[in-house]
């Protein structure tokens, strides 16, 4: 897991993951600079992001605390009205898995203030 100081690591660990949407199959497969052609055909918006809740500041967090981050997160997309998407991201090796949500057309103010709140526990 990359260190959330170090912006590089960071940056290399998000564009390297894949990105999941288990119900869209193959097409709900993406990966950072590869164009998603699939996935905007099957799912046309005009913008996507994916956002978990798992993890805050890339530190383990139990499953008891990722699934209540995940639920508020969902209630919060729920408030907003966000259409979403059962999404997972996971490291280029397989290995580190976290579960998120694939969002469309969601503001960016909205996505960036829903990424500042769950980048921290804030239990």
């Amino acid at each position: 897991m990359a260190n959330p100081d170090d912006t590089a690591a960071l940056a290399a660990a998000f564009t390297s993951a894949h990105y999941l949407v288990p119900a869209l199959g193959d097409t709900g497969r993406v990966h950072v600079g590869v164009q998603a052609t699939a996935l905007e055909s099957c799912v046309p918006a005009a913008g996507y992001a994916f956002i978990t809740a798992w993890n805050p500041d890339s530190a383990s967090a139990s499953r008891v605390d990722n699934d209540r981050a995940d639920g508020e997160l969902v209630a919060e997309l729920e408030r907003l009205g966000a259409i979403r998407l059962r999404a997972h991201a996971q490291d280029d090796q397989g290995g580190h898995r976290e579960d998120g949500w694939l969002v469309l057309d969601l503001p960016v103010r909205d996505t960036d203030r829903l990424a500042r709140r769950f980048s921290k526990d804030e239990s």
